[in-house]
């Protein structure tokens, strides 16, 4: 939830944040962004560039962690986030002391009110890795999001902008929340040689035992279109609704949008809760060809 609380410079970490070369200062960005995307450690940084250049929308702002000098602190008053309601994070945890920053950012941007998600960029590790670092995250995350090492933009772009849509419901005027199930995603495997990413949302109301789920999936399978989820190497399915939401509502998305993907195809499922949703079901399809 967001608040007024600052979020000052932490110099025994002597880890500041500062925006990327050729950009506002960091006064001028915080005072208006929505969503701080922070690049932390050398791979965090490489894909803050690589964002930041495919598209950045209004609301956001791209910072990197850099380290202050020994016996130099920040300006006291600097407000780092901002009114900021969602701070991003990208990092290797393999990059030295990234870790270390890493706690200190999430924190800092936890004591100001934003939500924190990390967006870890490596090779694709097993289950049990990938749950040990997450549960290492969840003094100061609240979400952990793993990709391949070399993402493609486009796939980075649809992610947050699926995870801004989840955490407002269309309405950014209102407290920021993360829905029940935003706390883990592993796509690293899935995406991994994937190329341009491509988004399809759909969305209908009805009763549980009504056909919302088959028109919310057919909706966001026109939006991506068919020749494009033909053509897939990897395939996310977001499906998101309220209390009502059913076992064979879960399985009816998943086997339509399976029916139209390529065969061998990796597909990745994750299901959402969110009482805000009433009795509307959301599905949000992001499919990634073959890298060229």
């Amino acid at each position: 939830m967001k608040n007024d609380k600052l979020c000052k410079t932490d110099v025994v970490n002597r880890a500041s944040l500062q925006p990327l070369a050729g950009t506002e200062t960091l006064e001028q960005v915080a005072a208006r962004a929505a969503v701080c995307v922070v690049g932390v450690g050398a791979t965090g940084i490489r894909l803050l560039h690589v964002f930041r250049a495919h598209e950045a929308k209004e609301g956001e702002t791209f910072l990197f962690a850099g380290a202050t000098a020994a016996g130099v602190s920040s300006d006291p008053d600097a407000r780092e986030f901002g009114g900021a309601a969602l701070v991003v994070m990208l990092a290797n945890t393999n990059d030295a002391g990234v870790l270390r920053d890493m706690e200190a950012m999430g924190r800092r941007a936890w004591s100001a009110g934003a939500l924190v998600f990390a967006v870890l960029a490596q090779p694709a590790t097993s289950g049990a890795m990938a749950r040990n670092a997450a549960s290492a995250m969840a003094g100061y995350v609240d979400g952990v999001i793993f990709v391949p090492a070399t993402p493609h933009a486009s796939l980075l772009r649809h992610v947050l902008d699926a995870y801004v849509a989840v955490c407002t419901q269309g309405d950014v005027s209102h407290p920021w929340r993360a829905p029940i199930g935003t706390d883990f995603l592993d796509l690293s495997a899935s995406f991994t040689g994937t190329g341009q990413a491509s988004v399809g949302v759909g969305q209908a109301k009805g009763a549980a035992r009504s056909d919302r789920a088959s028109r919310a999936v057919e909706q966001a399978i026109a939006s991506i279109g068919t020749a494009q989820l033909a053509a897939a190497a990897g395939v996310l399915i977001l499906l998101i609704g309220g209390r009502s939401l059913r076992l064979h509502e879960i399985a009816d998305t998943t086997y339509a949008v399976h029916a139209v993907t390529a065969r061998g195809a990796a597909q990745v499922l994750a299901v959402q809760n969110d009482e805000r949703l009433g009795d509307a079901l959301r599905v949000t399809v992001i499919a990634a060809g073959p890298s060229a």
